[in-house]
Order: structure tokens, then C-alpha cells, then sequence
């Protein structure tokens, strides 16, 4: 029975995370929120059940983005494709001492500037100018480090007031 409800859980999770990131790719101006509120998903499974099935809700809602979004809106499938395993990877940053916390993720607001620039090069073309795509990766890690800050704040609103609302707490017991 217990299974049972933990993969009904991720499940639901799973589909929530989908219909937020078609949401967000119908309205264009949502695109990014939509990114963060579907990686809210994961960050709650991950939470109640562990990173493993956190990955397995990350996973599933990736791939799904992938099949249904790519035709649509591929910027909101690979922006959820960089930025969507973050809850997970701050959960097991947060355990690390200060200095290695920091070098985990910058190592990881770097790999996904990159990422991101690809991706603009994938779907702009190579703009040839070079400010321009530094522009990009600047405002990548910016968004990142804005991105942290409201995780650790989401977090603490999740135990302090959203568990006991939305009832999850009684869904496991």
C-alpha cells in the first residue's frame, strides 16, 4: 500500500510538472516561471521521498517535455532539461562544508550557462556577436544564484506552512 502511494504521489507530480510546462510554453511570457514551478515538483518529491525518486519525477517530466514540447516551445524544454535537477543537486550541496557547497555550484551554474548559451546558439544560430552571447552567460549564472535564493526560501515556506496545508504530511502516514 505504501508503494502504491509513494509512486501515485510521483506520478502526480510528474503530470502536474507537465501541465505547468505547457502552460508555460502556450504563454510565452511564462516560459521561465513555468521552469521554476515545475522544478517546485521535484523539489517536494524529493523532499518527502529522497533524490532517487525526485530523479525518477525529474526524469519522467523531462522526457515528457521532450515528446510533447519540442514542437511548440523547445526553449522551455531544454530550460527544464538545465535548470529542473537543481532542487535535487541543492539538497546534496547543502550537506557540504561552505567551501566545497559554493565550488559545487558554481561548477554546476557554469556547466548550465554553457548549456544555456548552446542552446540559444541551437535556436538563434551563432549570432557572431560575442558580447551578446557573454551577455547570455552572465545573466544565466545571475538567474541561477536568484534561483538558489528562492529554493532555500521555498524550503522553509514548504516545512513551515505548505506540508501541513496542502495535507501531504498525512498522505505518507
Amino acid at each position: 500500500m505504501k508503494k502504491t502511494r509513494q509512486l501515485t504521489f510521483c506520478a502526480i507530480m510528474s503530470a502536474l510538472g507537465i501541465v505547468v510546462l505547457y502552460l508555460g510554453a502556450l504563454i510565452n511570457i511564462l516560459d521561465l516561471c513555468a521552469v521554476l514551478i515545475a522544478s517546485v515538483f521535484v523539489f517536494v518529491v524529493s523532499e518527502e521521498l529522497g533524490n532517487l525518486k525526485g530523479l525518477a519525477v525529474y526524469a519522467v517530466t523531462s522526457l515528457l517535455a521532450v515528446l510533447l514540447l519540442f514542437s511548440m516551445n523547445i526553449f522551455i524544454m531544454a530550460e527544464y532539461v538545465l535548470f529542473g535537477m537543481y532542487p535535487m543537486l541543492k539538497r546534496i550541496f547543502d550537506k557540504f562544508k561552505t567551501p566545497l557547497m559554493l565550488v559545487c555550484k558554481g561548477a554546476y551554474m557554469a556547466a548550465v550557462s554553457i548549456g544555456t548559451l548552446l542552446v540559444e546558439r541551437f535556436w538563434l544560430g551563432n549570432l557572431r556577436i560575442w558580447y551578446l552571447e557573454a551577455l547570455i552567460v552572465v545573466i544565466t549564472f545571475a538567474a541561477l544564484i536568484l534561483y538558489d535564493i528562492a529554493f532555500k526560501r521555498v524550503a522553509v515556506m514548504y516545512h513551515a506552512r505548505l506540508r501541513h496545508k496542502l495535507r501531504i504530511d498525512k498522505f505518507f502516514s
